[in-house]
């Protein structure tokens, strides 16, 4: 099974300082929790998706998302700035029941 946490060496770097600093700013918290990667598309590519924790306050969420969905979402946080950007219905984002769920795909 390839779904494996993130190696330190390949952190992704999108990460940015300036979303950061917003982050810690807004007491929104992102973490990148692993990668895996995907079977082929139907161009006959393979890609890899980006396990992804949002925590705003007492919103949790996780998502999965390709380099250009999260590149998107942190164009959006960067430039609306605002916390209540994060407060979509939940369920468009969530991709797994739980933190749980998420850690046992991880470690599988």
């Amino acid at each position: 099974d390839d779904h494996k946490p993130l190696a330190d060496d390949v952190k992704p770097t999108w990460i940015e300082p300036r979303l950061q600093a917003l982050v810690k700013h807004q007491k929104i918290t992102v973490t990148v929790t692993g990668a895996k990667r995907k079977p082929r598309n139907s161009v006959g590519k393979r890609y890899t998706v980006y396990g992804v924790h949002v925590n705003c306050g007492d919103l949790d969420w996780d998502m999965e998302r390709t380099y250009k969905e999260f590149t998107h979402l942190r164009k959006k946080i960067i430039e609306q700035e605002k916390v209540k950007l994060l407060k979509l219905p939940a369920r468009r984002w969530i991709m797994f029941d739980n933190n749980q769920q998420l850690k046992q795909r991880l470690k599988a």
